[in-house]
């Protein structure tokens, strides 16, 4: 019996203690060499969080007489305090006061087999019952543990095996624990944060050259964690970049949500010919928060006509295409680009080609001008400001409640309904007045009235000539929560060295389990590339294995992820296949950026050989990038010229927003040689390398299962005999017993 975790409990010192008792009597099982019962070493929920890792502690029972009437009964005791288990010495006695919960398991089903596999349990509360008021079978459990009351929503998690014990844990968890629609995401919002509008009928009323319309720009929603004050500014382009109509700069409500900022802003456009392809095309601006430096927040679009009938943009501005004012209140995705001025502007430019800022949209309205009793447009400021209303010359900002702003060009994703759900959860209004205090550096309390701080905004808010602001990090969209975890992805390869295959491994630093050995490597399993793309290069191969989820994993501001390549042969030998190991090399990324999980694709320089566990202690200690340049700096590692791996890391809820192996972050590479990896040197297709007798699918199976196996094989012992307890010296509590704590830098958290 072997226990892998315990889920859910609060933090602390956890330990379980597990017996066998016979059901009918009570009584403790006895084995040839003692009672069959162990206890595991303390843990602490350190790496994961709400998880105590028990990295398979367990024992074995030799020469078991078994019986169909016998239970597993387990305790768990937890000594309430967070942080890393102690190195003290502690008494050798279980104190009961520890006790905090209890499950059970049959030994045997009701056909008197062994009830092996893995199982997961639900924990209760105390008091523990005795084993024989414990039912046996399925329907009686089911009906006493009606009874029972649950310890905090706990399971357990452990494997019952006779004969050939499993190499690794079960595979991650997924992603996230439910697949939120807008209705339960939502469902304890009095206003809902994204409201779905579509427009079901096609407009059809002409627009005639002369007739004018208005644009109003009435605000922005869910902008990222990065936000203090801002501006929307822009134009109309046709689809040449031909600038229509005048420049788009609203202001700003001080008193709106810095998030959720009001612009109030509106302009009348009255050309004379409106080309049918026009695009509206706007940027926000704003102050980062964390950088203090002026930022594009990100890039909006709108097709302002649309040819009559139809949901379609015109594509062309020839004459003779009847076209209709695109009007109505929209709700528009926000970009994090611009779009390719090389390339024809339309309103799906950006959204075909570049990445989107999650959650973040902008509010318009397109309305038809107002016209007076020539049939002209009336134009505001011609007409006194009591006259508006009346006459329709300016209409009132709708509440986003209201359910108008057409919305189906931002839908949320999977991954966006989640992070809804958090921000409007977790944010605190702060309204434009009060986020002066975190750029202004003091200058804000000299801004005595309202005309002085729009003034100051403007000017903080106005792109200089010689100045080119930030595009957003994308990263500071929301803090990070543990129980989505993290998304993980090893894509590709570029300009390996070796000539054979090439399969990889990652797996989060720390723990770095496996690079303890055994039983370390226990704790925390590597991830494995397992589907091999035949098709891509020998010297840059590719891996179809996508994002692979990691839950709970807990926040450590220098947690890494480390990568390892290993070259993999497979040669005929007769009738069977020998697989080996050869040359290697390795690398490193940093995750958490503050509070905050680096989310984009990241190519990352190689290092010779594989990492040194001194190496992989040093970057527990300081972040990553100044640890790369100290390391080599002392030639403690060295760059595998030119060779270099594609990745992907994201937040849990934001894996869908990454592409592999596009646009990458280049930031890790070394600058002076940047250009040996911009280039990649030919080489053969992997399917020529195919060796006699397989086949693309067969030779990818085989070599992921051989490299699992092959590199477990480097740190896992060969299993031994049962070894004769009856030669004395051994206690029963000998038996089985459990591999000792976690490294230090398990608790480095």
């Amino acid at each position: 019996i072997e226990i892998d975790r315990v889920k859910g409990a609060p933090n602390g010192e956890g330990k379980i203690r597990c017996g066998i008792y016979m059901w009918d009597t009570g009584a403790m099982v006895t084995t040839t060499y003692g009672p069959a019962t162990f206890t595991t070493e303390p843990v602490a929920s350190n790496f994961l969080h709400s998880y105590h890792v028990f990295g398979r502690q367990g024992a074995s029972f030799p020469e078991f007489r078994s019986r169909s009437e016998m239970i597993v009964l387990m305790r768990f005791y937890l000594r309430p305090h967070a942080g890393r288990a102690s190195t003290v010495q502690r008494p050798t006695y279980i104190d009961d006061a520890y006790l905090a919960a209890w499950t059970s398991i049959p030994l045997f089903d009701a056909n008197g087999s062994l009830n092996e596999g893995t199982h997961e349990t639900r924990l209760y509360e105390l008091p523990v019952p005795d084993p024989n008021e414990i039912p046996l079978h399925d329907k009686g459990y089911q009906d006493a543990s009606l009874n029972w009351i649950p310890y905090h929503n706990t399971t357990v998690r452990f494997q019952v095996y006779s004969i050939d014990p499993p190499r690794s844990l079960s595979p991650s968890d997924d992603g996230m624990d439910a697949d939120d629609t807008q209705e339960t995401a939502f469902k304890d919002f009095a206003i809902k944060p994204w409201i779905f509008v579509d427009r079901d009928i096609p407009m059809t009323q002409p627009f005639q050259s002369g007739d004018g319309f208005d644009l109003y720009v009435d605000g922005a929603r869910c902008l990222p964690d990065v936000t203090t004050i801002s501006r929307v500014a822009g134009r109309i382009f046709d689809r040449n970049y031909n600038r229509i109509g005048q420049d788009i700069s609203t202001g700003l409500n001080l008193d709106s949500n810095i998030y959720n900022p009001i612009y109030d802003y509106r302009v009348e456009i009255r050309d004379s010919a409106i080309p049918p392809s026009s695009t509206l095309l706007v940027k926000i601006y704003s102050i980062d928060k964390f950088q203090k430096t002026l930022t594009v927040i990100g890039y909006a679009s709108l097709n302002i006509f649309v040819q009559s009938g139809t949901f379609k943009q015109p594509s062309t501005d020839k004459p003779g295409v009847q076209v209709t004012l695109n009007e109505g209140s929209h709700q528009l995705r926000m970009y994090s680009q611009a779009p390719d001025a090389s390339k024809p502007l339309t309103e799906s430019t950006m959204r075909e080609t570049h990445r989107h800022v999650p959650c973040a949209t902008l509010l318009v309205r397109l309305v038809r001008a107002a016209k007076g009793p020539s049939g002209k447009p009336l134009e505001a400021e011609k007409i006194p400001q009591s006259d508006w209303a009346r006459l329709g010359v300016v209409e009132k900002r709708p509440e986003y409640s209201q359910g108008v702003y057409i919305s189906t060009s931002c839908v949320p994703s999977k991954g966006e309904l989640a992070l809804y759900k958090n921000i409007y959860k977790n944010r605190s209004y702060l309204s434009v007045r009060e986020s002066l205090s975190l750029i202004g550096d003091g200058q804000e309390k000299r801004l005595i009235t309202d005309r002085n701080i729009n003034t100051w905004i403007r000017n903080q808010l106005t792109r200089l000539m010689d100045t080119i602001p930030m595009d957003v990090d994308l990263t500071y969209m929301t803090p990070y929560l543990p129980e989505y975890g993290l998304h993980v992805a090893l894509d590709g390869a570029v300009n390996v060295p070796w000539s054979r295959f090439t399969q990889g491994t990652f797996c989060f630093n720390p723990p770095a389990a496996y690079y303890y050995g055994y039983p370390m490597a226990r704790y925390d399993n590597l991830a494995f590339t397992e589907h091999i793309d035949f098709d891509s290069e020998q010297k840059s191969p590719v891996w179809n294995d996508g994002l692979k989820p990691f839950k709970h994993r807990a926040f450590n501001k220098y947690l890494t992820v480390i990568f390892h390549l290993q070259e993999i042969s497979c040669t005929a030998a007769g009738d069977t296949y020998k697989y080996g190991l050869h040359e290697q090399a390795w690398t490193i990324t940093q995750v958490f950026s503050d509070h905050y999980a680096n989310t984009n694709v990241y190519q990352l320089p190689l290092f010779v050989g594989a990492p040194t566990l001194p190496v992989i202690q040093d970057f527990t200690k300081a972040p990553c990038s100044d640890v790369i340049s100290r390391l080599i700096e002392s030639k403690q590692i060295k760059y595998l010229p030119g060779a270099s791996v594609f990745i992907r890391l994201a937040d849990g809820r934001r894996n869908e927003e990454l592409d592999p192996m596009s646009e990458a972050i280049t930031s890790y590479l070394p600058a002076d040689k940047m250009a040996s990896y911009m280039k990649k040197i030919p080489s053969p297709s992997l399917r020529d390398q195919i060796p006699p007798g397989k086949t693309a699918s067969s030779l990818g199976e085989s070599l992921a299962s051989r490299f699992q196996s092959l590199v477990l094989d480097l740190i896992e012992p060969t299993p031994e005999p049962t070894p004769d307890y009856s030669s004395g010296g051994v206690t029963p509590s000998d038996i089985g017993s459990a591999p000792p704590p976690p490294p230090p830098d398990f608790d480095d958290y």
